[in-house]
């Protein structure tokens, strides 16, 4: 009796007897896609028109090829998958020139995935980040953090404005900028922009004002989870002139009296203009910095000097 060629999943699997629960996702032209854990537990990101989930990729030919990977399938509004192509289109003509560390890279696209059991729309895989969204950072700092972290916060927002315009140079508009779709990795040293789904492209006439506008209104939510007055008026105006107010009179606060962010709001300043306007803010941070109560000092010299210090170890020494 011929002995039946073993699979590269049944010789990973006897490579890893604890891995048996291999759930097949889908296939592209080069890989095949698994899940070594529960759906339920390999769920990265669920939302209105998509979902995420956790995978690991295997090469077809040749060796095993381990990775983890993000795998994004449509789901609910975006059920017939428009949002979807649409990202892939966006992410392609973005990284034509290559990978930029601030974007999101787009790795692979399946043509079908079986979610419960059934073919669903196609997927697309993108490179798997470890890390929070900008809101969930947000959430878990407690307050007294915050004043600690203002310089690492201001080299995020400088990182983000990079992202920026790297799309805007190549005509396209995000056109979603939120605290959601902006991930930080555990290192805090790397910000990552996702969620192309509502991205715009056009070869001319190109109008990055709406990515500014949303950006202005990030920035106020920063504030908001700063500051407990600003956060009350955010609570109750959160409309984009009342964002405007309060990052006029709270934002002096983070970035200094001097420094004037009514551009974001009505249009002139661009991601350029940003990114400059953030760099110039990082002296006057320092400066206030140096005048902290020496436990805080003491605190924030901890943090900068080790710079692969991650998110996780922050929380945890703020608790104690």
């Amino acid at each position: 009796m011929v002995e039946k060629k073993k699979t590269l999943q049944d010789r990973y699997v006897i490579a890893h007897p604890d891995d048996r629960e291999l759930y097949q996702l889908g296939e592209s032209d080069e890989f095949f896609y698994v899940l070594l854990k529960r759906w339920s537990d390999s769920e990265l990101g669920f939302g209105r028109c998509g979902a995420v989930v956790e995978s690991v990729r295997f090469k077809k030919a040749g060796t095993i090829m381990y990775g983890r990977v993000a795998v994004k399938y449509s789901h609910g509004v975006d059920r017939d998958g428009f949002l979807l192509s649409n990202e892939r289109q966006v992410l392609k003509k973005v990284q034509e020139k290559g990978a930029h560390p601030n974007i999101v890279q787009m790795l692979d696209w399946i043509k079908k995935i079986v979610v419960d059991d059934t073919e669903t729309q196609p997927a697309l895989v993108l490179e798997y980040i470890d890390g929070w969204t900008l809101d969930e950072v947000c959430r878990r700092w407690p307050l007294s953090l915050w004043v600690l972290m203002d310089v690492i916060v201001l080299r995020w927002l400088i990182q983000l404005g990079n992202g920026l315009k790297h799309l805007h140079d190549n005509n396209i508009t995000h056109g979603d900028m939120k605290l959601h779709n902006v991930m930080i990795s555990f290192d805090g040293l790397r910000v990552i922009i996702i969620d192309f789904g509502f991205s715009t492209k056009s070869e001319k006439g190109h109008n990055p004002d709406s990515d500014m506008k949303q950006l202005g209104r990030m920035i106020c939510q920063l504030l908001a989870y700063r500051s407990r007055d600003a956060a009350k008026e955010f609570i109750q105006d959160s409309s984009l002139s009342a964002c405007k107010r309060i990052v006029a009179r709270h934002g002096g606060d983070f970035f200094g009296y001097k420094t004037k962010l009514d551009g974001l709001f009505d249009g002139s300043m661009n991601a350029d203009g940003f990114i400059a306007c953030m760099k110039g803010c990082k002296h006057i941070i320092l400066e206030r910095q140096r005048r902290s109560i020496p436990e805080e000092h003491r605190l924030r010299n901890a943090i900068m000097k080790d710079s692969k210090l991650s998110l996780k170890r922050i929380y945890r020494g703020a608790n104690l």
